[in-house]
């Protein structure tokens, strides 16, 4: 089972949204729409993708979907994944404690509502596109960025945290 489906987990999610300890936001992580996606392909390859390796960008941008929700597990208290969005990008919510100055340190490298490539963060990149082929890699371009939340509360919470 998985821990998101789990009565405890679920009561957690209720005490995050209720309780003044956490700060709640939104992500978002998006990858290149199929017309961009055949034009990086076709610019680096100069050739067009078949069937096949369209099967294989699919199951790796699920993958890199999935390992970017991991990855933003391993900062923050802990995230949730809601599913696409109309624009086919995953989107969900996550929580900070107010007292956990490294995950609100890296939330405040951000705006609210900006997009960043993804390749910014080494780390990141590196734990998302690991084991992702080099079709995936010559077709997607992937970025992400997170929403709803106070940039100047952030700061204010950094600062307040002592030493």
């Amino acid at each position: 089972m998985d821990k998101t489906e789990t009565p405890e987990f679920k009561d957690y999610i209720e005490h995050c949204n209720s309780d003044d300890d956490y700060v709640n936001f939104g992500f978002v992580f998006r990858t290149s729409c199929a017309e961009v996606a055949e034009d990086n392909f076709e610019e680096r390859q100069n050739r067009e993708l078949t069937v096949a390796e369209w099967n294989i960008i699919n199951d790796d941008v699920s993958t890199m979907e999935m390992r970017f929700v991991e990855y933003l597990r391993k900062i923050f208290f802990t995230c949730r994944e809601e599913g696409h969005n109309s624009c086919d990008e995953i989107v969900g919510s996550c929580w900070i404690k107010k007292d956990d100055k490294k995950a609100l340190e890296y939330l405040a490298d951000f705006e609210d509502g900006e997009s960043v490539d993804i390749y910014v963060d080494y780390d990141m990149e590196k734990f998302v596109t690991e084991g992702i082929s080099d079709i995936t890699r010559d077709a997607i371009d992937c970025s992400y960025g997170f929403f709803e939340f106070d940039e100047d509360e952030i700061k204010e919470l950094i600062e307040g945290i002592k030493e």
